[in-house]
């Protein structure tokens, strides 16, 4: 299990910087304010990093710098991105979506939960629609395993990157062996 530290970002910042990871499954794009995570997304249709900055402070008037990280803070591998003992994210969202994101970290690799039993184990079954909405605004592709939630039949459901890549990332997690992984 990786260890969230949320960091707070003080102000919208003056720069950002990104990092690409080439995965079997596309393009991950990391987004960084200083050594924090802001987001993870793939990117499918070479979307611009300004617009998914746009998106994540939408009320930011003045230019964001955005230059390329040259310091990997993150390994160039699925395998090795999900052995990572932790990680240092830039604190977005509310205290309830990140209860439900840090109980995503728990789900071990190459397996796969409702979103009921994800649920139960928030303490709270009631919620369940909170927490499917909370999963949909995970802001950390990969990094956070959202993909590792299905329905309760078993069914592959929604993930904002598309079922293909959602099912592509549990194949590639559960082809890699676990004896492997010290998650």
């Amino acid at each position: 299990m990786k260890i969230i530290h949320w960091r707070t970002i003080q102000a919208i910042p003056q720069t950002v910087q990104w990092q690409r990871i080439l995965t079997p499954a596309g393009e991950l794009i990391v987004l960084y304010i200083d050594d924090s995570i802001v987001s993870s997304y793939f990117n499918f249709n070479n979307r611009p990093i300004e617009e998914w900055i746009r998106e994540l402070f939408p009320n930011q008037s003045q230019t964001i710098v955005i230059i390329e990280k040259k310091e990997q803070l993150l390994p160039s591998s699925l395998a090795q991105l999900a052995q990572l003992k932790e990680v240092y994210l830039a604190e977005f969202g509310t205290p309830f979506q990140q209860n439900v994101w840090e109980e995503l970290m728990k789900i071990p690799y190459g397996s796969t939960i409702s979103y009921t039993e994800l649920a139960k184990r928030l303490g709270n079954l009631e919620a369940i629609r909170a927490v499917a909405a909370a999963v949909g605004k995970n802001p950390f592709a990969y990094i956070i395993p959202c993909h590792r939630v299905i329905g309760n039949t078993g069914k592959l459901t929604g993930f904002r990157w598309g079922i293909e890549t959602k099912n592509q990332l549990l194949q590639i997690e559960k082809g890699i062996r676990q004896m492997d992984i010290n998650y």
